[in-house]
C-alpha cells in the first residue's frame, strides 16, 4: 500500500472519503510556501508507515475548493477521517508525541508498539534469543526511542543484569513526561528486584527477602512495615537495610502518597 498520495477535487471522493471506511486516512492539508508544513512532513510520512495508513496531502493552493469546503483557515492543518467523517485533528507543527497520541483515539496500533507487545509475551515465554533478535532491530531502526528502552530494561530485568538495566533506565529523559515516569518507577521497583535475589542463608535473611517481595506484589503498608521492623530492631542488618528500604520505596511510591507520609513519620520516630 502506497502510505502517502497526493489529493486534488476529482481523487478526493475515492481516495479519501470512500478509502476511510476501510482504515482511517490521515488528512494533510499544505502550502509549499509553509515552513511549519515542511517541518512536520517528514513526521507524518514516518508515522503514516509505522501505523501502515494513508496519508492525503492537499495542496491548498492547487486545491482551493477543497480548502474551502473543510475551512481550512491555516497551514499545516491536520486532521484524520473515519468511515466517511472528516474529523478536527490541529494545526501547527506539534511534535511527534502528540500526533502519536491523536492516531491512538483511533485505535491504531503502530508497528513499534506490536514489537513491543511482541517482545513482553516472548520475555514471558522466556524466549529471549527472539527477545534479543527483535530488540536488537528496533534499536538499530528506533535509536534512543525511550518506549524501546524501557521494555529493553525490563528484558535485562528478567535476566538478573539489573546494574545494566538502571543504567539503561537513566537515559530515559524528561521530553515525555509519561515514559520518564515509568522509567523512575522501574528504577524503584529494580532496588527491591535485586534484594529479593538476594541469597538467604538465615532466617534473618528470608524475613528481609520476603518483605521486600512484598513490594513486588504490591502489598506496600506490609513492604513498609517488614522494613520497619528492621529499622527498629535489626538496625545494623545488611548495612541498614531496613532504612535504605524505606526511603527507596517512598521515592517509589512519591511523597504525597498516604504511606509514605505516614511512615516517613514512624521511620523518623524511629530513628529519633
Amino acid at each position: 500500500m502506497e502510505h502517502a498520495m497526493v489529493i486534488d477535487t476529482d481523487n478526493f471522493t475515492p481516495e479519501v472519503l470512500e478509502a476511510s471506511y476501510q482504515h482511517p486516512v490521515l488528512l494533510d492539508f499544505f502550502a509549499t510556501w509553509c515552513g511549519p508544513c515542511q517541518m512536520i512532513k517528514p513526521i507524518l510520512e514516518k508515522l503514516a508507515v509505522e501505523y501502515g495508513i494513508i496519508l492525503a496531502k492537499v495542496d491548498i493552493d492547487q486545491n482551493p475548493e477543497l480548502a474551502n469546503r473543510y475551512h481550512v483557515e491555516g497551514v499545516p492543518d491536520i486532521r484524520m477521517v473515519h468511515q466517511g467523517d472528516v474529523i478536527p485533528g490541529f494545526v501547527g507543527a506539534l511534535p511527534e508525541a502528540q500526533i502519536r497520541e491523536m492516531l491512538s483515539k483511533f485505535n491504531l496500533q503502530s508497528s513499534l508498539e506490536r514489537d513491543l507487545e511482541s517482545i513482553r509475551e516472548l520475555i514471558a515465554e522466556k524466549q529471549y534469543p527472539q527477545v534479543k533478535s527483535v530488540l536488537d532491530r528496533l534499536f538499530e531502526t528506533y535509536p534512543q526511542d525511550p518506549r524501546v528502552v524501557l521494555v529493553a530494561a525490563e528484558f535485562l530485568t528478567h535476566l538478573g543484569q539489573f546494574e545494566e538495566a538502571e543504567k539503561m533506565l537513566m537515559t530515559v529523559g524528561k521530553e515525555n513526561l509519561e515514559l520518564f515516569s515509568k522509567a523512575q518507577s522501574m528504577k524503584g521497583l529494580l532496588y527491591f528486584q535485586r534484594q529479593v535475589s538476594l541469597s538467604v542463608e538465615t532466617e534473618l535473611d528470608r524475613k528481609y527477602v520476603d518483605t521486600c517481595g512484598r513490594v513486588l506484589d504490591l502489598d506496600y503498608q506490609g513492604a513498609l512495615e517488614g522494613l520497619l521492623y528492621f529499622v527498629e530492631q535489626h538496625r545494623s542488618y545488611e548495612q541498614d537495610a531496613g532504612r535504605k528500604g524505606m526511603l527507596a520505596l517512598f521515592e517509589y511510591l512519591g511523597n504525597t502518597h498516604p504511606l509514605t507520609q505516614e511512615y516517613r513519620k514512624k521511620l523518623v520516630s524511629s530513628l529519633y
